[in-house]
């Protein structure tokens, strides 16, 4: 997700509390996660042959 993982998850994780450095953290750690799932799903998906464009 790069920049824009952190530009939603930012501001979502400072309204409820956390402060700006934990919230920083949490995001590139978030990103983390995101890619991963997103890899997985792309890799995978790929098998289904569906008829995209």
């Amino acid at each position: 997700m790069g920049i824009g993982g952190a530009i939603m998850n930012v501001p979502i994780l400072r309204y409820f509390g956390f402060p700006i450095n934990k919230a920083i953290g949490s995001a590139a750690s978030l990103d983390l996660y995101f890619k991963i799932w997103c890899n997985w799903f792309f890799n995978f998906g790929s098998f289904l042959k569906a008829n995209l464009p």
